[in-house]
């Protein structure tokens, strides 16, 4: 391992997250289905009708 790698490591510092970057239809569908009701909570009829 590299020695900035290890010292990265070592000073148990976790990389940040960046937030995903969605194409704008991925995104609409991502925001309309983030809450409940899931699709696998419903039963076959009303989701069948989803």
């Amino acid at each position: 391992m590299h020695d900035a790698a290890k010292e990265y490591v070592m000073s148990g510092r976790s990389p940040t997250r960046a937030e995903p970057v969605l194409e704008p239809a991925a995104h609409a569908f991502a925001e309309a289905t983030a809450e409940p009701p899931y699709l696998m909570d419903l039963g076959s009829t009303e989701g069948a009708n989803a």
